[in-house]
């Protein structure tokens, strides 16, 4: 994994941040790639729970970005994964084009919450607040 697409997990391994920070042909490949290892990695029937940066400057909504994500979508519904999805864009034209996409994007996927943000505090908090009601309610 080159520089473009880091993971980095929280102190105890349940919410992972994998970020994006340049949307060319390989690293698009590279984001699609370690999006699908971790899932396929995940201790089945446990919550997925990850952040989503893509508010690096070099990221766009590309034709190619879009049509990897629907490989992963194909994934994540097949395997009925269920969680929590936290994007975090840019607070610009680009962002708002990324957030509405992403909405579309995980629509028929039930059981995975998403939501959108301008900011990585605000992001983590409310992955953490779903990760205890979670908790909570088993």
């Amino acid at each position: 994994m080159d520089n473009t697409v880091t993971v980095h997990w929280n102190e105890d391994l349940s919410i992972a941040t994998i970020t994006l920070t340049a949307t060319n042909r390989a690293c698009v490949d590279t984001y699609i790639e370690t999006n699908m290892e971790l899932l396929r990695n995940w201790e089945k029937g446990n919550p997925v729970y990850i952040i989503h940066n893509v508010a690096h400057e070099n990221v766009n909504l590309t034709p190619y970005l879009r049509g990897r994500l629907n490989d992963l979508e194909k994934l994540i519904r097949a395997e009925k994964f269920r969680g929590c999805a936290a994007i975090v864009v840019s607070n610009n034209l680009t962002g708002n084009l990324i957030q509405a996409f992403f909405r579309l994007f995980l629509r028929n996927v039930q059981d995975v919450q998403q939501r959108v943000f301008t900011n990585m505090s605000a992001a983590q908090a409310w992955i953490e607040d779903e990760k205890q009601l979670q908790a909570q309610t088993k």
